[in-house]
């Protein structure tokens, strides 16, 4: 899978995201999709997702809980990830000499186009939140963070999401 072409890259993960939905929706067959989150890390040189459901957040009953995706419990067929987390381990790996952060930004925003495009694929509701986070962020990956936050959700999500953010900065 190592050399693939951007947009074939963007589709294998689009596959991953598809695969994983259904696998939590096949787990939790009585709940709904709350939350869904492609993770990585600062040099974006890993991938892993969690999910979090309705039901779930409703038992827990912590109304932050939604906007903290490292929280989150599900993540059956992380699996699906191994292999695009190995792309990204060798891009990562080419691009160490890169300051500018070029590279970090380019993939992270190929993470932000294939869950925007499963969006639109009516994958997730319109209700669902979800995010591309580092879970070791720096300020360069939180600001990427935080943008793909306001891409990837609808304006109430969002304001939602903001509201968290201002109560716990």
């Amino acid at each position: 899978m190592e050399n693939l072409t951007d947009r074939v890259f963007v589709e294998a993960l689009k596959t991953a995201v598809r695969a994983t939905v259904r696998a939590v929706c096949q787990k939790h067959p009585d709940a709904q999709l709350a939350g869904y989150a492609l993770c990585t890390d600062d040099e974006l040189s890993t991938l892993s997702y969690l999910a979090v459901t309705d039901e779930y957040l409703r038992v827990e009953s912590d109304p932050d809980l939604q906007f903290t995706p490292t929280d989150w419990p599900y993540d059956p067929e992380q699996e699906r990830f191994d292999d695009l987390s190995n792309v990204l381990q060798s891009r990562s790996e080419a691009a160490e000499e890169d300051a500018s952060y070029s590279y970090e930004t380019k993939a992270f925003d190929e993470l932000v186009r294939a869950l925007a495009e499963t969006r639109a694929e009516n994958i997730f509701g319109p209700d669902v939140f979800l995010a591309v986070l580092s879970t070791d962020p720096c300020d360069h990956t939180e600001a990427l963070a935080d943008a793909a936050v306001a891409t990837l959700n609808e304006p109430h999500i969002v304001e939602q999401w903001s509201a968290f953010c201002v109560k716990w900065d």
